[in-house]
Parts: structure tokens; sequence; C-alpha cells
């Protein structure tokens, strides 16, 4: 994702409509009480709180739209240049527009020329015309009148149907991190753990272990502080030209949870900080997560001799992290009535 960001110069231009009088004139109203049913039915199942279409009115190739934000969200609005959901509510009017007319799922992708004027807004205007077959230009004002964003287009791209069923569902698009045992094989003994890297008169192995305790505290005050740490750690190891030749290996004790929930959230920040440092510095960092114990310890020597950036050893059993699909085996049944959970 690219993108640029710039401070607008020019004054807030007039619109190219006369948003102060509404609904548009010329224009005929179009029905929306079933507009989220229709959503639905195509694939796309949105919370209450974007919901916020209210009403919209077409002429010609325009479409005019009203939002609103919920009322127990408007308190949020402040925070926002457009709150997202009900930039969101405005977008929904695409389904009036001649380039959502042949019923096929199609969701923002590329936006062009985006200004924004003023912030807060609880409503909103909209307009709506389409640019070419698959890009719309939008206009969004206040209730007043005045505008508040603007879209020179938006293209919208049409989703693949194998990715959408119509009970709102994802078919094959969802992926999470599986926990794969790793053959079993031999290998060289580990090099001892410590818990600072090697001083300047010390030799340095080809892996150097170095052992991250879980601190004291509640959990916020213990993040900070490991997070605070090994990102010491990791930039001096990163720093030091005679450690160029080896690799680091961060070992934590319950970071991750191969075989189940567990895993401790301080430490599992830890993994995220060497995660980050390992995207500059790839193939100097280790992550190593051993449950105590003599029979974890014993395949220590030969999980790094994989050559995997991220182990976790249980039992004796070594496991390497990879890209799985979501299977709905197992998956919460939504509530009687609706197809999905709405949270």
């Amino acid at each position: 994702m690219t993108g640029v960001l710039t401070v607008l110069t020019d004054a807030r231009p007039g619109p190219s409509s006369d948003f102060g009088v509404w609904p548009p004139r010329d224009a005929v109203a179009e029905l929306v009480e079933d507009v989220y049913e229709r959503f639905s039915a195509l694939g796309l199942a949105y919370g209450p709180v974007f919901q916020g279409l209210r009403g919209v009115w077409r002429r010609g190739d325009e479409t005019f739209a009203e939002v609103a934000i919920p009322t127990e969200q408007e308190a949020a609005t402040g925070g926002f240049g457009v709150h997202p959901a009900l930039l969101d509510a405005a977008l929904h009017a695409v389904i009036f527009s001649p380039v959502f007319g042949d019923g096929r799922v199609r969701l923002p992708f590329a936006w062009t020329g985006m200004s924004l004027w003023a912030s807060g807004a609880r409503e909103l205007r909209v307009r709506m015309v389409p640019v070419d077959s698959h890009t719309v230009a939008l206009e969004l004002a206040d209730p007043a009148g005045q505008l508040v964003a603007g879209v020179e287009s938006l293209t919208l791209r049409e989703v693949s149907g194998d990715l959408v069923q119509a009970d709102g569902g994802l078919a094959d698009g969802l992926f999470q991190i599986d926990w794969t045992k790793l053959p079993a094989r031999q290998g060289p003994a580990p090099a001892p753990v410590g818990t600072a890297l090697p001083g300047p008169e010390e030799p340095v192995p080809a892996d150097v272990l170095v052992r991250v305790e879980r601190p004291t505290g509640d959990e916020a005050e213990a993040t900070h502080t490991a997070t605070a740490r090994v990102l010491a750690l990791v930039r001096e190891w990163l720093g030091v030209e005679r450690f160029a030749g080896a690799r680091l290996v961060v070992v934590t004790e319950g970071a991750v949870a191969p075989e189940g929930v567990g895993a401790d959230p301080v430490l599992s920040a830890v993994w995220g900080v060497v995660r980050a440092a390992r995207a500059e510095a790839p193939g100097r960092l280790v992550l190593l997560d051993v449950e105590g114990g003599e029979e974890s310890w014993s395949v220590v020597g030969a999980a790094l001799a994989s050559g995997e950036p991220e182990l976790a050893v249980r039992g004796g059993v070594v496991y390497v992290p990879r890209l799985g699909r979501v299977s709905g085996a197992g998956a919460l049944t939504a509530p009687g009535g609706e197809s999905v959970w709405r949270l």
C-alpha cells in the first residue's frame, strides 16, 4: 500500500451541487429500508455501527445519499477527520450507482485526490457520479451544504466469487499461523544460554543464545520493560562488527503456544520486537521458545541447525510456524436468526 499526504493550501471550494437544497431538485427517491439485506445477500454483512445509510436519491447518473453516525458513536467523531463508519456508509450508496448496476460485488480499491476540509461531522450529504465503468467521484457535505471532503476518483474492484458466500462469510480468504512439527534430526549441542552478549575477550559462537526473562510487575509495566531490554540487546548486537557472522538467538519460555492457548502477552511482545528487527536484518536474529526441561533442551541444537528463524520446543518436539487457512470447523455458531456474529 502506498500513498502521498500533503497539506491543502487552497481555500475550501464550493460544491458542484447545491447541497443546501435537500433532497436534491429533480431527484427520485430510492428505497433504502432493505439495502443492508441486499448487501448481505451479496456476501457483505455490515454491523449496526456501519449501517448509516438514511436516504438515497437518483438524478440521471448522479447518486445522492444522506448518512449519519449512530448516536452512541457521536462522541468519537471528534477524533477523526471523517469517522470511518460515516465514510463507509457514504460509500454504500454505490449500490444504487450505474457502476454497481450489474449486481457484482465491488469494493474500494484505489483512492485518488481525496481532500479533507472539515472534521467532526456526524451527518453527511453525499454526491456520487461515475467517472467510468469502475470508478466514481464523490463530494461529502455537512447539513449546512458546506464541503467536508471530496474524492476525485475512487476505483472499485470486483471481488472474486470464490471469496464471498451468500451468508456473508469468507470461503477461503482467511489465514492463520499454524505450528507444525519439524521432523526430528541430529544436530550439535547448542551454545550455553546467557543473559548478555559475549564480552570483548570472549569467543563468538555461530549462535549466541541470550535468554529474555519475564519482568515482574503488571502486564503493561512488564511489557514496556521487556521490550525495552530486547530492543537494546538487538541494537547492540547489530551494531558490533565482530557479531556480523553469527546469529543472535533470543530465548524465551511461554511467548508462543504451539499446542493451544496460553501464550504470555509480555513475552509475545518481545517476539514482535525481534520480528520487526529481523525484517531489517534478515539472517541475523532467531526466536526460540523452549519449555523448561532436559528433554526439550536436548533437541535445541538440532532445531537451530534447521535454519528456521522461529522455533518452539515442547516436550522434545520442535514446532515451526506456517501459514494455514482458517477452517470453519469448530467455529462458534452465530446467534439465532443471524448469519454472522456482530461485535
